[in-house]
């Protein structure tokens, strides 16, 4: 098969590097730290801050993670472990994505971070219209954390959805909170299969409009 793997959320952890430094910064600037919304995805409106302040924060505060944040426990070991039993791996995330390429330094250092946490990927992509490589690449299962991505993708793969805070709205699919649990559901084929009971209701639509 081929798996497309997301990495923030997903191979990293990035819910706990998000909170602490976030909450620093609005620390640092002398702001309340009463109302952060901790549901959302999006740190403009988790922290409910301004543009500049986003900058900021990803430019500054958010390096850290970027460079040091360790791989999820047995992120590696099953990733290599799913490449042994033949599957492809593509990595496809939109780090490094973003207006006039302000970010775009972000790849070499994501590049230089998968190999120091020695994880395996066939091919990687940098790309927010994660849709586009699911089609092009005839992805089979995707793992990913966000939930716009999930309903973005879920009539075109089937999804294997991380667990994460802002991610709960999500119900469709199967749902992990480690990599071994990823492995199992893979090896057992026990991934749920929405996207062909929405293409077979979609066709029995059509065929009642049709008819």
């Amino acid at each position: 098969m081929n798996i497309g793997i997301d990495i923030d959320g997903v191979i990293a952890d990035i819910e706990p590097y998000i909170f602490e430094y976030g909450a620093k910064l609005l620390y640092d600037k002398g702001r309340t730290l009463d109302d952060i919304k901790r549901k959302e995805y999006e740190t403009y409106e988790i922290f409910k801050w301004d543009r500049d302040t986003e900058h900021e924060f990803w430019d500054n505060y958010m390096l850290e993670y970027y460079k040091n944040a360790p791989a999820r426990a047995f992120a590696s070991e099953v990733i290599k472990k799913l490449k042994e039993q033949g599957h492809n791996i593509y990595i496809i995330t939109a780090r490094g994505i973003s207006e006039k390429d302000l970010y775009s330094y972000l790849k070499g250092m994501t590049k230089e971070w998968l190999e120091r946490e020695n994880i395996y990927y066939d091919q990687i992509f940098f790309e927010k219209d994660k849709k586009k490589i699911i089609q092009e690449y005839d992805i089979d299962i995707m793992i990913e954390d966000y939930a716009k991505n999930i309903r973005n993708l879920e009539a075109y793969c089937e999804i294997i959805v991380f667990d994460c805070i802002y991610n709960q709205n999500v119900h469709e699919h199967n749902r992990v909170n480690s990599w071994y649990e990823i492995l199992y559901l893979i090896e057992n084929n026990k991934v749920k299969k929405e996207r062909r009971i929405r293409i077979s209701a979609y066709n029995g639509i059509n065929q009642v409009f049709h008819n």
